[in-house]
């Protein structure tokens, strides 16, 4: 009995201590699961979180992208944003809300937000526009806040245009202006690559080298296929609209494309040239103040714009009634009109509107126009008349700012017309200041900047940009005794016809009698001997022609400190096949033209007639541009800069 109980008693201690243990495995086990189970639930929590705060980014970035596809649908789409958002009010911008409305332009709690495609409901965006240095830089900055659930992220980031001014080089088509070559522009308006003829004028288009002597230090596009003869070189990003798998240039040599793959160029897609650069003369308008806030300054007829280095200009500007296209309004900072002012024999100095154009358009023929001239209309300006009786006489009417030059020999009817928008510009820029001309644009001197980190220069040609290279032709006779001039296939008064060739004869006082008849006796062209007789006598003279370039000495080395475009023709020298070596042409800044422009010719790398080529990029047109500096028709905006910020925005849309 007693072993039994104490057998019992035994048993009955350990299943006790048994008992213990499993509970407390149990509380352990309960404990490990309770842990295990709170670990998951805010791991779930951890991960949705994550991917809120994912969610809100990419949300943001959605925003910026939606507002740029904006803008390459509507160019002038930068005029719109909400007033009333805090960021835009900070900025100094002027905005207003667009007539279609646009949930992404949402302030304030309870406000609108756009939705990103594809997320369900669950991902939104607003973004809120500075335009304050879009017309000074070219600069828009948006501000995009992103949500995701309970996550907001906020992303600001610079936008500008991509466009011309990104290239120190860009050329639409690789060959003369047809204007000049005589080329049907039917014909030559098509790039190589789809089927241009390449033999020169008449019958053909007349394609342009890139040759040894040529040095490119800078970005260059060209939506033609180049041509290169020689060894130039491309120091640039180099890119062509040819989209071949083989060699994207021709012609023969070794040119060195230094900062490209392969050495050669890379493909980018044309740029589409615009048909006008009316955009320019539309920011003179008073009358739009939601899509213009600063018009600037519209001139009429030749006007003659001079810079001075203590930032102030000279304008002559003899045609302008009003300096907008509004009548009885003029614009601020734009000179006063009139005899004593605009009109007068010197032009008017004063400081032209910062960061602002200057548009200079033809006389115009409508009458309801604010700037125009009725026939015989008091105080109408006189156009320069044909002086012929000496040498250095004028031998084609000009205009009222002094063009031609006295001596100046004129070959084309249509330079230098009385009533044509043309500009005519040099000096010291100490200015932000973008030149544009209904017709052409001569720079007539030096341009060059005062402050090269400061000042900042637009020219823009609806035709031609001429660097201004006028030319005189001389004619002497073998005895002396007889000086006389002559013009190809135009009737002038005192003429007589020339026996023999499509010349005609300008007779000054030393022969001024009647029935003289010339024949050329040899040569071509634009040169030769003449026997000049009059009918009745045996006197005869043989007379000989030259060609030379007027004021040597300023014609020598020029520089030009601009971004320069030519909408409908070409950036070229006048007369660069005449005169001689003149040395450098300079440019420090950016060129873009329809037709490649000619500025010299020469063998070998040797200039002969006009100037060699120092063509520099301004590293400043990657970020900023001339004020309403013209884009091209296919208008893009690139991102220069992203950065993220404290978020903005609570999720109901209220500011923090």
């Amino acid at each position: 009995m007693t072993d039994r109980a104490r057998r019992q008693r035994t048993a009955d201690g350990d299943e006790g201590i048994a008992l213990v243990t499993v509970i407390a495995v149990t509380a352990v086990l309960a404990m490990l699961i309770v842990t295990a189970t709170t670990f998951a639930i805010s791991t779930q929590r951890k991960a949705k979180s994550d991917q809120d705060w994912h969610g809100a980014l990419a949300a943001a970035y959605a925003g910026i992208e939606e507002y740029q596809s904006r803008l390459a649908n509507d160019t002038s789409y930068f005029v719109f944003g909400n007033p009333e958002s805090e960021y835009t009010q900070a900025s100094g911008s002027t905005v207003r809300l667009p007539d279609q409305a646009n949930p992404a332009f949402g302030v304030g709690e309870g406000g609108p937000w756009a939705e990103v495609p594809g997320s369900d409901g669950t991902a939104h965006f607003r973004y809120e526009v500075d335009n304050s240095d879009y017309y000074t830089t070219g600069t828009l900055r948006v501000r995009a806040t992103g949500r995701a659930d309970g996550s907001t992220r906020t992303v600001v980031a610079d936008l500008r245009q991509r466009g011309f001014i990104e290239f120190l080089y860009f050329t639409q088509y690789e060959i003369i202006d047809p204007e000049i070559s005589g080329s049907d522009p039917a014909a030559c308006n098509r790039y190589r690559y789809e089927g241009r003829s390449t033999a020169n004028p008449p019958s053909g288009c007349g394609t342009i080298n890139f040759i040894t002597a040529d040095v490119i230090n800078g970005p260059l596009h060209t939506n033609d296929a180049m041509q290169v003869s020689g060894n130039p070189t491309f120091n640039g990003w180099t890119t062509t609209s040819w989209n071949t798998t083989g060699t994207r240039y021709h012609g023969s040599g070794s040119p060195s494309f230094t900062r490209m793959p392969g050495n050669q160029p890379a493909y980018q897609a044309p740029l589409g040239m615009p048909q006008t650069n009316a955009e320019i003369k539309r920011e003179t308008r008073p009358d739009i103040p939601d899509l213009v806030p600063r018009p600037g300054c519209l001139y009429t007829g030749p006007t003659r714009i001079t810079f001075h280095s203590d930032g102030r200009v000279t304008v002559h500007s003899p045609w302008t009634r009003f300096t907008s296209p509004s009548s009885g309004v003029n614009n601020s900072s734009c000179g006063t009109p009139g005899p004593t002012g605009l009109g007068s024999a010197g032009g008017q100095t004063f400081t032209p509107p910062d960061n602002n154009v200057m548009f200079v358009q033809n006389v115009p023929a409508d009458p309801t126009d604010a700037n125009y001239w009725a026939p015989g209309a008091p105080g109408t300006p006189t156009c320069l008349p044909e002086d012929r009786t000496s040498s250095s006489g004028r031998n084609a009417a000009g205009n009222p700012v002094g063009f031609p030059l006295p001596g100046e020999y004129v070959a084309n009817s249509e330079v230098y017309g009385c009533r044509n928008g043309d500009a005519f510009v040099q000096g010291n820029v100490n200015a932000k200041l973008t030149i544009a001309a209904e017709n052409y644009i001569y720079v007539t001197g030096d341009v060059r900047y005062v402050d090269s980190n400061e000042s900042i220069l637009g020219l823009v040609g609806q035709n031609a940009v001429y660097v201004h290279n006028p030319e005189r032709q001389t004619f002497s006779s073998s005895s002396g005794t007889a000086v006389v001039e002559t013009r190809e296939n135009q009737t002038v008064a005192q003429s007589r016809s020339l026996t023999g060739a499509s010349w005609w004869l300008i007779v000054p006082s030393v022969m001024s009698g009647n029935n003289w008849v010339c024949n050329r006796t040899s040569g071509s062209g634009n040169s030769g001997i003449y026997t000049c007789e009059r009918t009745g006598t045996v006197t005869s003279w043989n007379f000989g022609r030259s060609n030379e370039i007027l004021n040597n000495s300023q014609y020598v080395n020029r520089r030009i400190d601009a971004a320069i475009l030519s909408v409908a023709h070409t950036f070229m020298v006048q007369n660069y096949d005449r005169g001689g070596n003149r040395g450098t042409l300079e440019i420090n800044g950016a060129i873009a033209q329809k037709y490649r422009g000619t500025v010299g010719t020469g063998s070998g790398g040797a200039v002969g007639t006009g100037y060699g080529k120092n063509y520099n990029y301004d590293l400043r047109f990657q970020h900023v541009a001339p004020p309403k500096f013209l884009s091209p028709v296919t208008t893009t905006y690139g991102v220069t800069v992203w950065v993220e910020v404290r978020p903005v925005m609570n999720v109901d849309g209220s500011y923090r």
